[in-house]
């Protein structure tokens, strides 16, 4: 709670005046005065009791580049008039209302969702003065916690053909299912997948089999996004770091809905692995992304020297960076073999770092992607 200043140095400067000269003028200044503060205290203590806002949010969820549209509602429950509401985000003031008896109050509010993240508008304010502008308190405005999350991209599939469609899951021989591990069939039963079937064996029989047993289709495809600081030096509003999620994302997604497994590695801050093998993996990799971000000091080629058996082996291997350096190229170089596929997203390739072999395939992204 504040009061004014300047209704201080004059109730001051009319007590003092009351005190040494006295008289019928001085008196009744000085009740007027302390008359105004003190109906300004009770107003605004009423007020306060009384007002009730709310920021309310039409949907709970955004993605990267939406535009959310709220309403601050305010609620008079007493039978006094409220002339002087005013609506603060931060320091920049939104807007000036008033409030009836018994009413309420809409302001609309707007705001662009940029990033990634959990946003909780801490800084929403409303301030509520007298009818004398004398005495002045602020409340913050009850709220709901809003989660963005990263923009899927409706990718184009010859973007990453290169590296992925030509020498991919279908023709290398680590992202074929090991016909040696499967140890039994079974009949078909309503539910099982297609991929399954073993058509030989069905169409000799007469009869549906399926396979079961150990499958190496979760080994087909690893998915690495590159989260250290080399994306975020990039620019200085996040924007290439959200664009390097967004693709990440919509390619992993792209793969599952074609029916692949995936493993999907992230060199952040921690290094995190998610095997994303349906729908309900694909949305616990989504929550973990709204926080995630590339404050990272690992340098991607470093990552990949330390992990190299875990990429070796894999059928398509895709790298999401947003720099490539000439260490991270060689490392990447050294993981093309005559059985895997390899593809590079980038947004740049630093001085000296091309990949000379011509079977990786290198995707430059662009500013919106």
């Amino acid at each position: 709670m504040k009061v004014d200043i300047k209704f201080i140095i004059a109730l001051a400067a009319v007590h003092l005046l009351y005190v040494i000269q006295g008289g019928f003028i001085f008196t009744s200044l000085l009740i007027i005065f302390a008359s105004m503060g003190g109906i300004s205290l009770l107003m605004t203590i009423v007020a306060a009791a009384s007002l009730k806002s709310e920021m309310k949010v039409r949907k709970k969820q955004f993605t990267t580049g939406d535009r959310g549209e709220f309403y601050l509602t305010v609620s008079n429950d007493s039978y006094f008039f409220m002339p002087f509401l005013r609506v603060f985000t931060g320091k920049e003031e939104l807007d000036v209302r008033s409030a009836s008896p018994r009413d309420a109050t809409q302001i609309p509010f707007r705001y662009d969702f940029r990033k990634r993240g959990i946003y909780e508008f801490k800084d929403i304010t409303l301030e509520i003065r007298d009818a004398f502008n004398i005495i002045s308190t602020r409340r913050v405005f009850k709220r709901e916690e809003i989660r963005v999350y990263p923009k899927l991209k409706s990718l184009n599939p010859r973007e990453y053909v290169p590296g992925f469609g030509t020498l991919g899951s279908s023709r290398t021989a680590l992202s074929k299912e090991d016909h040696y591990s499967q140890r039994e069939l079974r009949r078909y039963s309503p539910g099982d997948s297609l991929r399954k079937v073993n058509w030989k064996v069905s169409a000799k029989y007469g009869e549906i089999f399926v396979k079961i047993g150990e499958s190496m289709r979760s080994r087909d495809h690893l998915l690495l996004l590159d989260m250290s600081e080399s994306v975020y030096q990039l620019d200085d509003d996040g924007s290439h770091e959200e664009n390097l999620v967004s693709y990440a994302l919509s390619v992993s997604r792209d793969i599952l809905k074609r029916g692949y497994e995936q493993t999907f590695v992230i060199n952040g801050k921690e290094r995190k692995i998610f095997e994303v093998n349906s729908g309900k993996d694909f949305d616990a990799l989504m929550e973990y992304m709204v926080t995630a971000d590339s404050h990272n000091r690992k340098e991607l080629g470093t990552f990949l020297t330390e992990r190299a058996d875990d990429f070796r082996d894999r059928g398509s291997l895709l790298v999401f960076t947003g720099s490539l350096s000439k260490s991270a190229a060689i490392k990447i170089a050294d993981l093309k073999s005559g059985k895997n596929s390899v593809t590079v997203f980038t947004f740049e390739v630093k001085e000296g770092a091309g990949i000379e072999n011509a079977e990786i395939g290198t995707v430059i992204m662009g500013e919106e992607g």
